[in-house]
């Protein structure tokens, strides 16, 4: 049986890639042919978890193993190996737009080998529709005190913002729909991209005219050929000009209106909470189905009943500390990290004053941690050795999950933390554990207000006042989803607070991509910071793979697995009739 190949551009770490590249039934699997990333480490990650794929039917080596537990000398000689060469040359570290696009669409041409039953994954890079990343690049602050000159700052923010090249990375995308016509193309971008708009010229005054981001690649994606066609950037020797499909664009989780697509973009959201995702995690995710195939029998996906809360897959791994920044005044007043200098610092980072606040029961659980003489608790590391099963996840993702080669957890490491940082931490995170909520900044004492331009507390009531992100100290609660995993955790770990009080501490590698769905043994390449960024851009891969199974009936009902005798017709042709339906006994 041939696998049907899969190209990801875009690819990021490869959390899309790791849904459909680990799914393989009797009747149909997929092959990774190709992935595409701009970033060399995230690249690097590409070609390690290529070669897992590669290495797992006929079992991984133990070098593997050593490597991704932090072996150097492992990993340096995994690279010498044949598979290590097989897998690097599945990865291509290109920044489309910029690479000569000759070279990529031989690239593409070579790696699908002449099927058009091939399937394209990829998100372009989504930074400037993010509701986040807009704010920040809006002037969102309190640097402005009069009202006129912050609002004369924001319009000229936006002005900016709205000619940002980064909008139309996309049509990168599009052209490789345009030319190469996969049977099916998985498109993602943040949920910002609903309110996202372009400029398309400017009005009587000089004032600039907008039109919606989601119109435009709604439009573009249905008719690709056409979008491109003015454009005097695609070269005629590319196979542009030899006209093409069309596509429907369908949703994962919601049916077909009447046209047979879907028409509302707001149809195309994928609340991942609902899917058994331990998250928040709300992305737009269009399914591109070529006009000649047959999509009536579309099997979208069922929302699972109870959400699965962040508990599900943190509480399986080991516990640990964070450890003391070397901050010249952390150091200069509790010397080096160790576990006494941490509860030390722990114990002089939270004002008596805070207590006020408190009910009895968060009282006693601070108390508690704070007069014990010592922690057993390490800082953790590279690797953790100790049983890693989260045992009360349901057992599909359970055992999409775990490895029990592995006998602990690797890129499990805390941060270090300021001694300040260390009361925040303590005082939400043991008020989240009772109450059930993280607690935002204005309703904590006084004196554990951070020194940030956002923050400021009034003269006459005495009362603190936050502009923008009100919860920029943020537990992740036991008994809820967690909130969405971002790149900004690369920064700071202020939005991922543990809800367990006793650790004091941000949230690991290893539990973001736990949070994100990540099996295990998947190993993240580059420092920590390039490894959060990495995590924080990925797709849930157990959402990948639930999208990867919709995708894989579709082609199966279609009949997929098309003879090479039907390939030159349709190819002899340029095009197929509308809505062919490959029955069963056609194949």
């Amino acid at each position: 049986m041939q696998k049907t190949p899969v190209i990801d551009i875009f690819a990021g770490a490869g959390g899309l890639s790791e849904g459909f590249g680990g799914y393989s039934t009797p009747e149909l699997s997929f092959d990774i042919r190709l992935s595409i990333e701009k970033e060399a480490y995230a690249c690097d990650t590409l070609r390690m978890r290529s070669l897992f794929r590669k290495s797992k039917d006929s079992r991984v080596p133990e070098l593997y193993y050593d490597a991704i537990k932090g072996d150097r000398y492992a990993l340096e000689r995994i690279r010498m190996t044949t598979v290590w060469n097989a897998a690097a040359d599945h990865v291509r570290n290109w920044t489309l737009g910029r690479i000569d696009p000759r070279i990529v669409h031989a690239t593409i041409r070579e790696k699908i080998g002449g099927r058009r039953d091939w399937v394209l994954l990829g998100g372009p890079p989504c930074q400037t529709y993010s509701i986040i990343g807009r704010l920040r690049r809006t002037g969102l602050g309190s640097q402005f005190s009069d009202e006129k000159l912050r609002e004369e700052h924001r319009r000229q923010l936006e002005e900016v913002f709205a000619t940002d090249h980064r909008h139309t990375l996309y049509r990168q995308y599009l052209e490789i729909v345009a030319i190469h016509q996969p049977a099916i193309f998985v498109m993602e971008n943040v949920k910002g991209i609903l309110s996202a708009r372009l400029p398309i010229g400017r009005g009587r005054r000089g004032e600039l005219l907008y039109e919606p981001v989601i119109e435009r690649i709604m439009a573009d994606l249905r008719d690709p050929r056409r979008a491109l066609q003015r454009d005097k950037s695609i070269s005629p020797q590319r196979g542009f000009a030899a006209g093409g499909m069309k596509y429907r664009l369908m949703s994962f989780v919601n049916p077909a209106g009447p046209s047979g697509e879907c028409e509302n973009p707001a149809e195309f959201v994928i609340e991942c909470e609902k899917y058994s995702i331990p998250q928040t995690r709300h992305r737009v995710i269009i399914l591109g189905v070529r006009e000649d195939l047959d999509t009536t029998e579309l099997e979208i996906l069922r929302e699972r009943k109870n959400q699965l809360p962040a508990k599900t897959l943190l509480k399986g791994l080991p516990r640990i500390r964070s450890s003391l920044s070397a901050a010249s005044e952390t150091r200069r007043e509790y010397g080096r990290d160790s576990q006494e200098s941490w509860q030390c610092a722990m114990k002089d980072a939270l004002p008596k004053s805070a207590y006020s606040r408190l009910d009895n029961k968060t009282k006693r659980k601070i108390v508690q941690i704070l007069d014990r003489k010592s922690t057993a608790l390490s800082s953790g590391g590279p690797f953790v050795e100790g049983p890693t099963d989260p045992k009360d996840a349901p057992p599909v993702l359970r055992k999409f999950i775990r490895d029990i080669r592995l006998g602990g957890a690797i890129q499990h490491e805390s941060r270090s933390h300021m001694a300040s940082d260390l009361g925040r931490y303590l005082y939400s995170a043991a008020l989240a554990s009772t109450t059930g909520l993280s607690p935002r900044i204005e309703e904590w004492p006084q004196e554990l207000l951070p020194a940030h331009r956002n923050v400021r507390v009034t003269r006459k009531r005495s009362k603190t006042v936050v502009d923008g992100f009100r919860d920029r100290f943020r537990v992740q609660v036991w008994d809820k989803p967690a909130s969405t995993i971002m790149s900004h955790n690369s920064k700071d770990g202020h939005y991922i607070i543990h809800p367990d009080p006793a650790q004091c501490r941000s949230l690991t590698v290893r539990e973001t991509a736990r949070l994100q769905t990540f099996p295990d043994n998947y190993y993240f390449s580059g420092s920590r910071t390039e490894q959060y960024l990495q995590v924080g851009n990925a797709v849930p891969p157990f959402l990948a793979l639930q999208l990867a199974r919709v995708v894989a009936k579709l082609l199966e009902v279609n009949g997929a697995a098309l003879t090479s005798e039907r390939m030159k017709t349709f190819n002899r042709s340029g095009r197929a009739p509308l809505a062919i339906k490959y029955a069963a006994s056609m194949r």
